[in-house]
């Protein structure tokens, strides 16, 4: 269905009339790609030195190359929209990914916005911390340069939380990890004016497990 999808969207941009199906049969029959069962659908693969010889080949064309990495990229932020979090986001990480990266080159908060969830549940599923940091902070430099708008800052400061968990699981209880926590709560408190607390309170608990952890119980008062 993917293929299909994105040999359908690059037909018109790339000046081409290919049907996915029929294309998809005579590589098979060369044994360029093969056929593997996947966890709900059968998938496509190829051999990495394939891979790297067919990638060449379209970089020779920018045009076409632009036009398949936009229409690949369009497919799977749709895609991730309704994604199951146990299956498909997992099948679909390498996906997800190479999606996640162009719309990062594009700078597209909107299309970025419709992968975040489907890449949020595939990392934490398989504990991917350090993906989860690089992750929030693309989003972070994306929506810099965003309009100023409170829905964009409620989005800043759930981002920078996040990244400060993943960080917190990756490094630990740690002088880095604690500045993080606290220049955090010191731009909120400055910059948010939460008078409900809603934003400050992950903060100030991740700060109290922190010290209560060290035995800086001092801190906590």
């Amino acid at each position: 269905d993917a293929l299909e999808a994105v040999v359908t969207a690059l037909g018109p941009a790339a000046g081409l009339s290919v049907n996915a199906l029929d294309g998809v049969a005579s590589l098979l029959d060369k044994s360029l790609i093969r056929q593997t069962d996947g966890d709900t659908t059968p998938r496509i693969s190829m051999l990495e030195t394939i891979r790297e010889y067919a990638s060449e080949r379209l970089g020779d064309d920018p045009d076409l190359a632009g036009a398949a990495r936009r229409a690949h990229a369009d497919h799977f932020a749709s895609l991730a929209v309704d994604l199951d979090p146990d299956e498909a986001a997992l099948s679909e990480l390498d996906n997800l990914r190479a999606a996640w990266r162009y719309w990062v080159e594009q700078r597209d908060l909107d299309q970025l916005n419709r992968l975040t969830e489907g890449l949020w549940r595939a990392h934490e599923a398989r504990g991917l911390y350090h993906a989860t940091i690089d992750q929030a902070t693309d989003l972070l430099d994306v929506l810099s340069l965003a309009p100023e708008s409170p829905e964009h800052r409620g989005q800043r400061t759930e981002l920078i939380t996040r990244r400060l968990r993943a960080m917190l699981a990756v490094k630990g209880y740690t002088l880095e990890v604690e500045e993080a926590f606290t220049s955090t709560l010191e731009m909120l408190e400055t910059e948010e004016k939460d008078q409900t607390g809603e934003h400050l309170f992950p903060i100030l608990r991740a700060l109290a497990s922190l010290y209560v952890f060290r035995a800086e119980f001092g801190k906590l008062i």
